[in-house]
């Protein structure tokens, strides 16, 4: 029987979709995270003296992402001016070396900005500016590819 060949995901390679249009390549995705309420209650009639835990909503943080100044690339910036911010759904894609095949892609409901970082400027340093926009999320799934 052949064993089954592993595709690791690299770290820098992310293409990011918004409402199906490509609109970056980002360096860094952070904050991709589920979490759920855990709330503890106690039976009144249950003959042991414990809690039971049982689940409650889900929460998902803040997803940030990062990438290069692009100077013909408005989108993120554009986003966080409409007023209010129009939420959007968002894919973010890990890509292997040549940037066409997928490894692996999270789908992101109801995304809206709430933080745009524009990037800093030194006459001293020759290296690639970085702009990054933070996205309050409603829902995210691990989508099989």
């Amino acid at each position: 029987m052949a064993e089954p060949t592993l595709r690791l995901v690299q770290t820098y390679r992310f293409a990011v979709t918004i409402d199906g249009m490509d609109v970056a390549h980002v360096s860094d995705v952070t904050g991709i995270d589920v979490s759920v309420e855990v709330h503890e209650y106690r039976e009144g009639t249950f003959p042991e003296n414990h809690v039971r835990k049982i689940p409650g909503l889900r929460k998902f943080g803040n997803i940030t992402l990062k990438g290069g100044v692009v100077a013909d690339n408005y989108e993120f910036f554009e986003w966080i001016k409409q007023d209010p911010p129009e939420h959007k759904n968002v894919t973010i894609e890990a890509r292997d070396a040549d940037m066409a095949t997928v490894l692996a892609a999270w789908r992101v409901e109801g995304a809206f900005p709430v933080k745009y970082t524009g990037p800093e400027f030194s006459g001293t340093k020759s290296e690639i500016t970085f702009e990054s926009l933070e996205l309050a999320i409603e829902k995210i799934a691990r989508e099989q590819v």
